[in-house]
């Protein structure tokens, strides 16, 4: 299957709204994290406001190394130049904009939490005195912008898919396979691509090496904050969110249910030799604790501070396990 979400059901719907009243906004932002759909909805509006087929597809553009191009007189798009958006770009968007012909045009610029103050602040004059017919498509991952440029455009959050849409755009993927999907990726179906194409396992395996670290490891603390490291920062709360199903695994085998019932089906083994080093309050604990990471980590406070709170806590929840077996001697 192909890792690119599609159109977002929500968030088109809304604009197919605004569209029929003629409310669409002449500026606007598309928040969410990548694969749920962003792009794609715009290039589908773009279209639409065009009255014509864009020869560019979202993938074209993002694989490719053009910051600006420009798909006849009335479409541009912009994405980061090194991993910023630059006042160079703006300026040449702006004079490209001076040159085109009149009427309907859409401008798509990626990457929007990537701007500099500089880019910024000439993009807000164009933003504050637009052509008319001219559309601002503004993609971004947070909606951590000026504040002046917040104030000129309509947002969009992207939120995650209806479980019903998000199975459908998996394509063939079994029922109990597309719910562990949409749990470890929030319901982003581009992301759910990703990791079938990688495998479910290889997807999981930094929470299953840090688990497995942090229950039975020889020098825990020292190796499960150097796993966690090695996690890159967007792949935190994928990781995170793995080790909570992981530990919710852990939890249904202590209280006795059978291996079958494991969403995890992967770790089977290892879950249930681990279970047994493990209390079920010191479980239920962890959960919290993971969840509370992953809260930490939509602020963005530290990777090293998240990672540190979670593997010394988790460390000393399992050390409870650990001491009231040992004093029943079933270690």
């Amino acid at each position: 299957m192909a890792e690119r979400a599609g159109v977002h059901p929500g968030v088109w719907s809304r604009l197919q709204s605004e569209v029929r009243r003629e409310l669409l906004a002449h500026a606007l932002l598309f928040v969410g994290p990548a694969g749920i759909g962003r792009s794609e909805t715009a290039w589908r509006l773009a279209e639409q406001l065009l009255q014509r087929r864009l020869q560019r597809r979202p993938t074209d553009t993002q694989e490719g190394k053009q910051s600006f191009l420009q798909d006849g007189a009335d479409f541009f798009y912009v994405q980061p130049l090194g991993g910023i958006l630059r006042i160079v770009q703006i300026r040449e968007l702006q004079q490209a904009l001076a040159y085109t012909a009149e009427g309907r045009r859409v401008v798509v610029l990626a990457g929007a939490e990537r701007i500099n103050e500089v880019a910024a602040n000439a993009l807000l004059k164009t933003l504050e005195e637009p052509t008319p017919g001219t559309y601002f498509i503004l993609l971004s991952e947070t909606d951590r912008l000026l504040p002046t440029i917040l104030s000129r455009v309509t947002k969009y959050s992207f939120a995650a898919w209806e479980p019903a849409a998000f199975a459908e755009a998996l394509g063939t993927v079994a029922p109990g396979e597309a719910e562990l999907l949409y749990q470890v990726t929030d319901g982003n179906p581009g992301a759910a691509g990703r990791i079938l194409e990688g495998g479910i396992a290889a997807s999981a395996a930094a929470a299953t090496e840090l688990l497995a670290e942090l229950t039975e490891g020889r020098t825990p603390y020292f190796t499960a904050t150097e796993l966690w490291r090695k996690v890159e920062r967007e792949e935190n709360m994928t990781c995170l969110r793995w080790l909570y199903l992981l530990v919710r695994d852990l939890a249904v085998l202590r209280a006795g249910a059978a291996p079958e019932t494991v969403r995890c089906r992967f770790a089977v083994p290892e879950l249930e030799r681990w279970q047994r080093r493990w209390l079920p309050d010191a479980l239920t604990e962890f959960g919290e604790l993971i969840v509370t990471a992953l809260a930490a980590e939509r602020l963005y406070i530290s990777d090293k501070l998240i990672g540190d709170m979670l593997v010394l806590r988790g460390l000393d929840l399992r050390r409870k396990g650990y001491y009231a077996n040992r004093s029943r001697g079933t270690l």
